[in-house]
């Protein structure tokens, strides 16, 4: 379902980037909100653990009056359920069906009234779970119960086949993916993340790397030279993946390559990269989307080391047309991503061929 509005700033947006324009007068099409870092459970490869903030109210509503533009919206914490104003956010996107949803969150929430709320067309639940044993994820996952996560997984399922018995329009459908974040306690479970996907009704799971700096030493797999358990992690995605086929569970990897230190390797393969045909700009990102991480800093995505803007001190659209995101533009059209990018990430060629911010 589109809108008039959406259409046109699609097609004023496209236009903008064909001229590489830096200055826009299109609005962000897509738009990544941390609402809060309170959380229920305490993981321990969380990267924003000891940090307090939550999204400042006076810009809730900078946040809905782009939603008529917005072909979708990704919400994440901390644990989005403790955000007071998340109930509010949410319902006024339902009046905007042409815009689709992306919640992050940690999977304890849903009870049948929790699911009934927020399990809708155009919805991806994003569900992070690093372990499918009761004794890995509570490692991990410390203050969580793995029974209680199966109990809400089972709802969440439920609504989901409910809701999606009902919708008829392709692409919003509701979808429902797993976070699996490696590292040394848990890289062999991924063997069980195809079994446990289909179990609950998952469509995807989505393999990542822990970042080195949010563990201890010896929760790092992702360290050049090779770790052992690196090799032995992608030598098992193969037949993971061929079981995803079979069991019609999309296995994604977001795991880095070996030229993630080195900006002209990292550069080489980038220039490779597929780029948009009607622009010739290797990523979009700066014409096309806003990223509001912790503390109120904005990125064009949360892969982008520099920010462009913060909201303490500038409104949305002060950031959009800023001097920072104008010179970030600059930066982008001049095609030296690694200066630009997280190459930890970036370095991931399925990750670099899908650059939005939803699913």
């Amino acid at each position: 379902m589109r809108s008039e509005i959406l259409e046109e700033n699609r097609s004023l947006n496209r236009r903008e980037m064909s001229e590489k324009r830096t200055v826009l007068k299109s609005m962000p099409g897509e738009l990544g909100v941390v609402l809060t870092t309170r959380c229920n459970i305490r993981c321990i490869m969380c990267p924003d653990a000891g940090r307090a903030w939550e999204l400042p109210d006076n810009i809730i509503s900078q946040v809905t009056g782009l939603y008529p533009y917005l072909e979708c919206i990704y919400w994440r914490g901390g644990e989005v359920f403790l955000y007071k104003r998340f109930p509010e956010l949410f319902r006024e996107s339902l009046r905007h069906p042409h815009m689709r949803t992306t919640i992050d969150t940690n999977g304890l929430f849903f009870s049948p009234e929790t699911a009934e709320e927020y399990v809708r067309r155009g919805v991806t639940v994003v569900v992070s779970i690093p372990g499918f044993t009761r004794d890995t994820y509570e490692k991990i996952n410390k203050g969580a119960s793995f029974d209680s996560l199966l109990n809400s997984l089972s709802v969440l399922k439920a609504e989901k086949e409910k809701k999606n018995r009902r919708i008829k329009e392709p692409g919003y459908t509701v979808r429902t993916l797993i976070n699996f974040v490696a590292m040394r306690s848990n890289f062999r479970e991924t063997s069980g993340a195809v079994d446990f996907a289909a179990r609950y009704g998952f469509d995807s799971v989505r393999i990542l790397p822990v970042m080195n700096h949010t563990v201890p030493e010896n929760e790092r797999i992702f360290s050049l030279p090779r770790r052992p358990e690196w090799e032995e992690l992608e030598s098992m995605l193969p037949e993971i993946r061929e079981r995803g086929r079979e069991a019609g569970v999309e296995i994604m990897s977001w795991l880095p390559s070996d030229n993630y230190n080195d900006p002209d390797a990292l550069n080489a393969a980038m220039s490779n990269s597929p780029r948009h045909s009607d622009t010739d700009i290797l990523c979009d990102s700066p014409w096309k989307r806003m990223y509001i991480d912790v503390g109120g800093l904005v990125r064009a995505r949360p892969f982008c080391r520099e920010p462009v803007g913060d909201i303490n001190t500038q409104s949305l659209m002060e950031v959009w047309n800023g001097d920072k995101m104008r010179g970030f533009r600059r930066k982008m059209l001049g095609r030296g991503i690694s200066e630009l990018c997280y190459s930890f990430w970036v370095s991931s060629p399925e990750l670099r061929s899908s650059m939005g911010l939803c699913w």
